[in-house]
């Protein structure tokens, strides 16, 4: 995730989209370990048989989220790990009679920096729900705290953008 902030900033969106991709599968795959404990000693002894898009699917499971939320944004971000046309055409910068010029040195751009803030908040409902039994009422309580007030400032912030 720290690492995913600091490219945006420094203006590797490409790159980002690639951690992206795989920050989603890692906590997909912390979902999958808690939905399926056995499966966990396969994993470790490199009997790794778990379709990747279906990880995806395990957080929305993990966390009660009806349909397949995250498939059509996890498809986009393959497009960049396995370059794909259109994720190589975000690199051009203008197309003109001359040529295609490309972006070779960063530039911060606003446009295109990734929201990162749902990252950690995803993460921190996906332990939550993992480890819902070891944690005390006081820090369960603490956790949900934040997740309410991420949700209503994120609610609140989408009605600002769109007046």
């Amino acid at each position: 995730m720290q690492s995913i902030r600091v490219l945006n900033l420094k203006g590797y969106y490409y790159d980002v989209k690639v951690l992206e991709r795989c920050l989603l599968e890692s906590m997909g795959l912390c979902a999958y370990f808690a939905l399926n404990e056995e499966e966990t000693e396969n994993w470790i002894r490199g009997k790794d048989n778990i379709a990747k898009i279906k990880l995806v699917d395990y957080t929305s499971l993990l966390l009660g989220v009806k349909g397949r939320r995250g498939v059509p944004f996890y498809g986009k971000l393959s497009g960049y790990v396995h370059t794909k046309v259109r994720a190589i055409a975000s690199l051009i910068v203008d197309i003109d009679p001359e040529g295609i010029s490309f972006q070779l040195t960063p530039i911060f751009d606003k446009e295109k920096v990734s929201e990162i803030s749902w990252y950690p908040t995803l993460m921190l409902a996906i332990l939550r729900r993992i480890f819902l039994d070891e944690l005390s009422e006081k820090r369960k309580g603490e956790i949900m705290r934040f997740l309410e007030q991420y949700v209503a400032e994120k609610k609140t912030s989408e009605i600002d953008v769109k007046e």
